[in-house]
């Protein structure tokens, strides 16, 4: 029982090296930003991380799920099916990216405010 905890905290461990430099970057960016560009871009920054989390469950559809359980049902076929869920991926993405750049092509961006 005490190995697999420790095959536990291992990978929680290993997850979290990764995990925790990611969150400390995004802060960063958030704090470069309004530090040196103003509020109004900082407000764009966060329309657009708004913009990509509601899209990803529509890009990604559920095939990450569904490849995993091919995977593991199907290991031998591993490459394949991970080829044909990320061409599957990228061309739900490249649906979407249409709407995306509408969006952002009709949202009003205020110029004052904005530092040079």
């Amino acid at each position: 029982m005490s190995s697999r905890l420790r095959q536990l905290a291992r990978k929680v461990v290993h997850l979290a090296s990764g995990e925790i430099p990611a969150r400390i970057c995004g802060i960063a960016t958030v704090l470069f930003l309004a530090r040196h560009s103003g509020v109004v871009i900082v407000g764009i920054y966060a329309l657009a991380q708004g913009m990509v989390q509601y899209t990803y469950p529509v890009i990604d559809f559920g095939l990450r799920h569904v490849g995993a359980r091919l995977v593991a049902k199907y290991p031998q076929a591993g490459d394949e099916i991970v080829r044909r869920v990320q061409k599957a991926t990228d061309r739900n993405g490249a649906a979407i990216l249409p709407f995306l750049l509408a969006y952002a092509a009709i949202t009003r961006q205020p110029a004052d405010g904005i530092k040079s």
